[in-house]
């Protein structure tokens, strides 16, 4: 791995890490010294649902694009927009987010009263 550019400290390494990580499955609770999350989620689907509560948690209306944008900022996970619209469809068909609108403008918000339990 290179990793170019002029702002490289030691916590950018540690979140390339972390990602590296997280892509792989081997999550380890002390290759970071700022959590994910209170909760380390360790799954690309605990995080995203993670960033879906934190940021849209109080039933905001949201798209995929908005979600690859949080995960992208807040995270520094760069997930393909058809790979999100998989994790969208799956938590809808579980009772965990409601949505609305066509395929191209597809919004999406928490459901109030899950069906069922998450994760």
């Amino acid at each position: 791995i290179t990793i170019e550019g002029g702002k490289i400290d030691e916590q950018r390494v540690l979140q390339i890490l972390e990602m590296l990580n997280l892509m792989t499955g081997k999550y380890n609770e002390s290759s970071s010294s700022e959590p994910i999350s209170a909760s380390r989620p360790s799954q690309l689907k605990d995080v995203i649902w993670d960033a879906i509560m934190v940021h849209f948690g109080d039933g905001t209306w949201f798209t995929s694009k908005d979600l690859k944008d949080i995960l992208k900022r807040y995270y520094g996970i760069d997930v393909k927009l058809n790979s999100l619209a998989t994790y969208l469809l799956r938590f809808y068909q579980t009772g965990y987010l409601d949505r609305k609108g066509s395929r191209a403008g597809r919004i999406y918000r928490v459901r109030s009263s899950p069906s069922q339990s998450m994760l």
